[in-house]
């Protein structure tokens, strides 16, 4: 059985409650998304039918489901009333309509009340597990939840200044309620991504750790979290290096939830650095499958193909994902450096300087930029780009291995060396791709560079 969760309408009449609408709806999908019998279409896809007036049997068309879950929220104080409808798309049957009110306290019991409604109509297995979650009543401290949502909506937004105000909401949701496992769950995710490669906000060194702890708070919390069991896992591969427990702590999240796209997405991730083609690909098929219409999960099925050699596949999937979203400067970037390996070198300097600007010049952009016009022979734009970079540095983290990046472009390999070295020391997670990144190549018959893959341990 499969559905999905359309955005719950916000009826307070004010922009600045659909954050809590929004919320919600993300509450809902993950509740449901738990039991191990439904399929549910994950979060970014349902949210592309914000706003929109589609009939609900071409949505189900297009998402391949059997029913769908619509509705509206309204939040007063510290109430909270949520009306919602369960529709079979096959015989376009209206199963079920209900409404429920609570306190925002209360909030959690409500939403697993409306969880096993659902599943009570379209006539679900559940497990002993799930009966037990879905019955359990939890409350909440309401100023906690409402940072939780606030923090969850600066999160979606996918930029380093919403991951910083995200930090803050969920920094102040564990003040407010220290037993808050999805609060901690959400402040592992902010933290392994900005100290990651594609967003390198901070020292790897030290997000990495921070990551790492508020994974394992959540997990001390419910270890039964996804959410959290996947950032942890995240760590222990970007920051940890320790393959294996990663490789675990990805398939036990699978396990968890198995509508959890994030996990198959970030596995797949794993998969591909470890050299294992087919088995990243089949992984990030399955997140595509639960979020079809998402432009991450999209733009990382183009990176897998790129990072597998597969460039004229990676390039036509990424056309594709802009046609979605044209502004979106992770898939410009990819695409650009699938041309650069393709030699359409004129191709790849266009797509990645729309990167470079869509991204305001962020590091990791400029770096690959440079990494361009130094392959196309313009070794004076190429040079002035790694001075950008420096003098950037003054006022950022800039991680070293963009620095190094640019190096190996310019053929200088001494000099790359001694910056991937520098990223070595500051545990980049560009260096998991160490074995798989084209733009690496020129360095590996260096002993230097076959030194520092041996300091990584990668497995056989």
């Amino acid at each position: 059985m499969s559905l999905v969760v359309l955005p719950l309408e916000n009826l307070s009449g004010d922009k600045e409650q659909d954050y809590f609408a929004d919320g919600m709806t993300d509450d809902l999908i993950a509740s449901l998304a738990k039991i191990r019998s439904l399929r549910v279409i994950s979060r970014s896809t349902a949210m592309a039918y914000k706003g929109t007036h589609k009939p609900l049997s071409e949505i189900a068309r297009d998402l391949h489901v059997d029913a769908v879950v619509e509705g509206t929220v309204l939040k007063a104080g510290p109430r909270v009333r949520i009306t919602a409808e369960l529709v079979q798309v096959s015989t376009d049957q209206h199963l079920w309509a209900e409404t429920y009110e609570s306190q925002l306290g209360d909030i959690l019991s409500l939403q697993n009340q409306v969880s096993s409604a659902i599943v009570d109509e379209i006539r679900v297995n559940l497990s002993s597990q799930d009966k037990e979650r879905l019955s359990k009543k939890t409350t909440l401290v309401p100023e906690a939840y409402d940072d939780y949502l606030k923090g969850r909506y600066y999160w979606n937004k996918r930029s380093g200044e919403g991951f910083e105000r995200a930090i803050g909401y969920f920094e102040d949701a564990t003040h407010k309620d220290p037993q808050y496992a999805l609060a901690y769950a959400g402040l592992a995710d902010c933290y392994g991504i900005i100290g990651a490669t594609m967003f390198g906000n901070a020292p790897a060194a030290r997000a990495g750790p921070k990551a790492k702890a508020a994974a394992l708070r959540a997990l001390e919390l419910d270890p039964t979290l996804a959410e959290a069991e996947t950032s942890l896992a995240t760590a222990e591969f970007n920051y940890d290096w320790d393959w294996q427990t990663a490789s675990m702590g990805f398939q036990k999240a699978i396990r968890l939830n198995p509508s959890y796209a994030t996990a198959y997405q970030r596995y797949s991730l794993y998969l591909i650095a470890m050299g294992h083609i087919d088995e990243s690909l089949e992984q990030i098929n399955k997140a595509r499958e639960l979020d079809p219409l998402s432009i991450s999960i999209n733009t990382s099925y183009g990176w897998r193909l790129y990072l597998a050699r597969q460039y004229n596949r990676a390039i036509e999937q990424l056309r594709t994902t802009l046609e979605m979203d044209p502004g979106y400067e992770w898939a410009h970037l990819i695409l650009g450096q699938a041309y650069e390996q393709k030699g359409q070198l004129d191709l790849a300097i266009s797509e990645l300087r729309k990167a470079s600007d869509l991204s305001h010049q962020s590091p990791l952009m400029v770096s690959a930029l440079a990494h361009a016009y130094a392959l196309s022979g313009n070794q004076a734009k190429a040079q002035e780009l790694l001075t950008l970079l420096f003098t950037e540095s003054r006022k950022q983290y800039v991680s070293p291995f963009y620095i190094g990046v640019v190096y190996a472009g310019l053929a200088k390999n001494d000099a790359a060396m001694d910056w991937l070295e520098k990223a070595y020391g500051d545990r980049s997670n560009g260096l998991v791709f160490l074995r798989v990144e084209p733009e690496l190549d020129s360095l590996r018959t260096n002993p230097r560079f076959i030194a520092l893959q041996r300091e990584l341990n990668f497995p056989n």
